[in-house]
């Protein structure tokens, strides 16, 4: 999961829409609230805007301190500035988002970290588009359903409600209701029952991976 963290609401989300087009899970957040919603389920870090409200070498000091290996991205103007260095590549707008995610995946392997748009635990693997695999199989989803799967893989073993699955697996503005997402649900586990006893099922706390075999991290 690719997490944004800005201060103007309109370029983080223009950005999060970007990446979603790219099949990425994106989370929001305020630069100062960094160290509070920084999480194992983030691959890479983007920072958009000069104007964070924190300093970039403290943004990227409190972001290292909990995950020191997290590759680092900016999307801000001023990319010669002192005030960039600190981060692991700097692109000057939006428009080089693919550039980006290219940068993000060289260093994540570089580093031996999780890439950003990948998602998996043991038994599933889930990528950014439309690819999932069971084991060596792999069930035709379309890209809405894979889109839910992603969303649950990155939430496991916490579990992500039907409400939170459609804020992150849908585009703003055309986000189904929680109905909606249960019969994309349904569709996914039909298709898993093809091909595993993997199922995507609901607990008390949201939606997780239920498996035939105990799963331990």
């Amino acid at each position: 999961m690719l997490l944004i963290v800005g201060k103007s609401r309109g370029s983080t989300t223009a950005a999060r829409e970007i990446f979603f087009g790219m099949g990425i899970i994106c989370e929001i957040c305020d630069p100062v609230e960094v160290e509070l919603r920084l999480s194992v389920r983030h691959s890479t870090v983007l920072a958009v805007g000069r104007e964070l409200g924190i300093t970039a070498s403290d943004l990227c000091e409190r972001i290292r301190r909990i995950t020191p290996r997290i590759p680092i991205i900016a999307l801000r103007e001023d990319i010669f500035s002192e005030n960039a260095k600190c981060f692991d590549a700097v692109y000057p707008n939006s428009l080089y988002c693919t550039a980006a995610i290219s940068k993000m995946r060289e260093i994540s392997v570089a580093r031996g970290v999780r890439g950003v748009g990948e998602y998996s635990i043991p038994g599933i693997s889930a990528f950014a588009g439309a690819e999932v695999f069971v084991g060596d199989k792999r069930p035709l989803l379309t890209k809405s359903e894979a889109a839910v799967l992603r969303t649950v893989i990155a939430f496991h073993p916490e579990g992500i409600s039907a409400e939170g699955i459609s804020a992150f697996a849908f585009r703003y503005g055309r986000e189904p209701s929680s109905s909606g997402v249960r019969t994309h649900i349904c569709a996914i586990n039909k298709k898993l029952s093809t091909v595993s006893e993997i199922s995507l099922s609901s607990a008390r706390d949201g939606y997780v991976i239920k498996h035939s075999i105990p799963i331990t991290f």
